[in-house]
C-alpha cells in the first residue's frame, strides 16, 4: 500500500453512515450488496424450491382419495412450509430455552424440585 491509497483510505471513512447500521434497510442493503450476492441467490433459490414442494404437494393432497397418499402429501406440504419459512441463523434470543435446566426447576430456583 502507498501513502496515497492509505490517504484515500482515510478520508473515505467519514462517508460511513451510522444511523444504517442497525437498521433493517442497513440490514437489507448489507445482504443484498455485491459481496453477498451469491448467498442471497442461494437463500431464495431454496425458498422458491420449497415453496413449490408445498404448492404442489397441497394440489395433489386436494386431487387424491387414498389415505396413504393424503398422509403422504400433507407429510410433504410441511415439510416444503417449514423449509420456505425457516432460517437456522434467524434466532430471536428469547426463543432459546436453557437445555441444562430439568422440567420441575423454576426459572429462579437454584435447588431444583418443585415447592
Amino acid at each position: 500500500m502507498t501513502d496515497e491509497d492509505i490517504r484515500r483510505i482515510v478520508e473515505d471513512a467519514g462517508a460511513y453512515d451510522e444511523s444504517r447500521e442497525g437498521t433493517l434497510l442497513g440490514m437489507l442493503g448489507d445482504f443484498y450488496g455485491r459481496q453477498m450476492r451469491s448467498m442471497a441467490i442461494l437463500v431464495w433459490a431454496n425458498g422458491l424450491v420449497a415453496l413449490a414442494l408445498a404448492a404442489a404437494s397441497a394440489v395433489l393432497f386436494f386431487q387424491t382419495d387414498q389415505i396413504k397418499q393424503e398422509i403422504l402429501y400433507a407429510a410433504t406440504f410441511l415439510t416444503g412450509g417449514h423449509l420456505a419459512g425457516h432460517h437456522q441463523g434467524l434466532r430471536v434470543a428469547g426463543d432459546q430455552q436453557d437445555q441444562h435446566q430439568p422440567r420441575d426447576q423454576a426459572p429462579g430456583d437454584p435447588a431444583g424440585g418443585s415447592v
